[in-house]
């Protein structure tokens, strides 16, 4: 099923004032987007296992964010 349409989601991570937004292209979806091939997901869990041996997770990532 190709939907040739495509939806913007508004976003500006660089200004502090939400107001004014810009249009940012979603453009993976991977519950719709059906046409990976094999190579296609090698090289995305080459990707995620390439961050896995980088990434150290701590116990408490949240001890030095005051809270809400």
């Amino acid at each position: 099923m190709a939907n040739n349409s495509l939806s913007v989601v508004p976003h500006d991570a660089a200004k502090a004032d939400k107001s004014e937004t810009a249009a940012v292209l979603v453009d993976a979806l991977p519950y719709l987007d059906s046409d990976y091939t094999e190579t296609d997901r090698q090289m995305a869990m080459q990707l995620i296992e390439e961050e896995c041996r980088v990434f150290r997770p701590v116990k408490n990532y949240l001890q030095n964010i005051p809270p809400p």
